[in-house]
């Protein structure tokens, strides 16, 4: 069986097509390496009135600086006290994340007026009346929230999507072509009457496109985190995810944490990032191979898997037509499980906004997403075999 997968496997890597997803993978990386390298920006006033602008490497040295003081602290009074002190309530000082944590809790009343008693003038505008409470800011925060510089998970996870969104169209691509390249070139009257073509080619077909497609996922992910890490250093792992979250999710967001006891560390936030992206490319492979038995051909396949793929996308926009989809509502979240629906409105906290109540419990979309990708991806596998295995019979008889 594992050299029947292994020559799956060579042929799969042989295709034309295939080997132009391959080089989109290779290029994508080249572009994440030129832009930490070079495009990364940071701007911030160096206490003298002058501004200036970092790139690429030292950009992140500047950021390093920034934030290392603060590292392996407990998020509290003191913590915002000593962030006061550095950088004040002025955002030009310090465009980093740790000015984005401290710029969460200053309280402001807005269009408020500010009175300067010694000239005695009163400016319209903002008025900053100190800091909020953290509990206020970080639900449930019995769990001290701890900071770690996390530069480096932070880029990983913008990273990772755009490595997601292509897998997911990858996997959907080569799996269509498994079965369907063999009646395309003709091929497949030969298979099917082969030693091994009854069954257990069926199963190295199968198991040959679900290995392809999460395997170029999970290798491209790696050398991705390999590439950020080694800019931005290792630093970070056990980071506490709301310290992220909070600056750029609601408060529905950061209250679904609880499902985990709230402490979520940078480091289980991104394998969570990685396992729903890994489910959903399992969909899309499986009924992609499903598809691929059933065909007739290579266009046929490709053609049928777009419009079975996309299919979800275009109901909810006509429901969305006749009654406004709220984020978070149950019918946001019935789309969201669709992989298609994932990279439409893919964002770093999707999963975390939306749950499921189960038996009086609310279970967040990181976890129920791939339990239900799991069951499908083995219903899926097992009619592709036996898909084939019909079409096979129906060969041999001609």
């Amino acid at each position: 069986m594992i050299s029947l997968i292994s020559d799956e496997n060579r042929k799969l890597l042989k295709n034309r097509i295939v080997q132009g997803i391959l080089l989109l993978y290779c290029l994508l990386f080249i572009y994440f390496a030129v832009d930490i390298i070079f495009f990364t920006h940071r701007g911030y006033d160096k206490y003298d009135g002058e501004f200036a602008i970092f790139s690429g490497l030292e950009a992140i040295k500047w950021e390093k600086e920034q934030c290392m003081p603060f590292d392996g602290k407990v998020l509290d009074e003191d913590f915002l006290a000593e962030a006061e002190k550095r950088f004040g309530f002025q955002y030009d000082v310090c465009s980093c994340e740790i000015y984005s944590v401290y710029n969460c809790f200053i309280d402001r009343t807005p269009m408020g007026t500010v009175y300067d008693p010694v000239t005695g003038t009163a400016t319209v505008g903002t008025v900053i009346e100190g800091f909020k409470k953290i509990e206020d800011v970080i639900p449930a925060s019995s769990v001290p929230a701890l900071y770690r510089y996390s530069g480096g998970y932070e880029v990983l996870c913008q990273k990772l999507s755009f490595v997601g969104i292509l897998s997911v169209a990858a996997s959907l691509i080569i799996s269509a072509l498994v079965f369907s390249g063999e009646y395309t070139a003709g091929t497949d009257v030969l298979l099917l009457t082969s030693k091994f073509g009854r069954s257990r080619l069926a199963v190295a077909k199968t198991l040959s496109g679900i290995i392809i497609c999460t395997g170029v996922f999970l290798l491209f992910s790696l050398l991705t985190a390999l590439l950020c890490f080694s800019f931005y250093g290792f630093s970070g792992a056990d980071g506490d995810i709301r310290l992220s979250l909070m600056r750029n999710a609601d408060e529905i967001t950061t209250e679904n944490l609880r499902f985990f006891g709230n402490a979520v560390t940078n480091a289980e936030f991104t394998g969570f990032i990685i396992l729903v992206f890994f489910s959903a490319i399992l969909i899309v492979s499986t009924s992609a191979l499903l598809i691929s038995a059933l065909s007739h051909g290579s266009f046929s396949a490709l053609s049928i898997t777009f419009a079975v793929f996309s299919f979800p996308l275009a109901v909810r926009a006509i429901v969305h037509s006749y009654e406004y989809i709220v984020p978070y509502s149950a019918t946001d979240s019935c789309f969201a499980l669709f992989p298609v629906i994932l990279i439409a409105d893919w964002s770093k906290t999707l999963w975390w906004g939306i749950s499921y109540n189960i038996a009086g419990e609310n279970y967040p979309y990181a976890v129920i997403f791939p339990l239900i990708a799991l069951v499908l991806s083995a219903v899926f596998v097992f009619l592709s075999i036996f898909a084939y295995g019909k079409r096979r019979l129906r060969c041999v008889g001609v």
